[in-house]
């Protein structure tokens, strides 16, 4: 069965927190449920309400094959992201970029996998959400992290961005479309050559 990881950059299960964190709750909710109606296992993860601390560049995961900063939830993420055959990665937008608790966890996520890379390959999405405005350079910051590991992004019709269902212009995720961004996603992917 494939499965796919549902990456939540907000810091916890049930947000209290902005629009946008809300917001690309729901729609990762709802591209997971698109995809498991496909017949893929999803799992969410979130980066948890602790501090994060950000890439010191130190190396020492170049040895370790871990980061040395063990008190988040980055290294339990990387022991597992071999399990799944694709990521689609979340976050909302704060100004105009991801989230900063999103960034750190990727940059220490992405800079440890330099030398044993468990993502090479394997299918990304991404989404934005905000309350307004932000989201296209927000998706760009997020979209480098799986392109330099090697990862196909998914594309779709147009930018995968979200807004609350009040602020909902053109070019952005309804509830309509972000179920078919997950049924498309989860299609048959030709053959991988070795």
């Amino acid at each position: 069965m494939t499965c796919a990881k549902l990456f939540q950059g907000i810091p916890c299960q049930h947000s209290n927190g902005t629009i946008g964190s809300l917001v690309n709750l729901s729609k990762l909710s709802e591209v997971g449920a698109a995809l498991n109606q496909n017949g893929v296992r999803t799992e969410m993860f979130w980066v948890g309400r602790g501090p994060m601390i950000g890439c010191l560049g130190c190396g020492a995961c170049c040895k370790t094959k871990r980061c040395f900063y063990d008190k988040d939830s980055v290294n339990g993420f990387l022991d597992k992201a071999g399990q799944f055959d694709g990521f689609v990665f979340g976050s909302p937008v704060h100004f105009a970029t991801i989230s900063g608790t999103m960034k750190f966890f990727m940059g220490r996520a992405f800079f440890n996998t330099l030398h044993d890379n468990p993502f090479q390959g394997k299918i990304a999405a991404t989404v934005v959400s905000a309350r307004r405005s932000g989201t296209t350079s927000a998706l760009d910051q997020l979209n480098k992290y799986p392109v330099h590991r090697g990862m196909p992004l998914a594309s779709y019709q147009y930018w995968p961005k979200t807004m609350p269902p009040s602020d909902h212009s053109a070019g952005t995720m309804d509830g309509s479309s972000s179920r078919t961004f997950g049924l498309q996603r989860s299609a048959p992917c030709p053959a991988r050559s070795s």
